[in-house]
């Protein structure tokens, strides 16, 4: 069951990928709130 493995992998690679994006955005968004204050 390679597939299974390469799927799971994937999914897991996309949630942290996600969860790194979403703290960028946050991060970003900080720093373009400070910068306009």
């Amino acid at each position: 069951m390679r597939l299974l493995k390469i799927i799971a992998r994937l999914v897991r690679d996309a949630y942290s990928f996600k969860q790194g994006f979403e703290r960028f955005l946050k991060l970003s968004s900080t720093l373009i709130k400070q910068s306009l204050a």
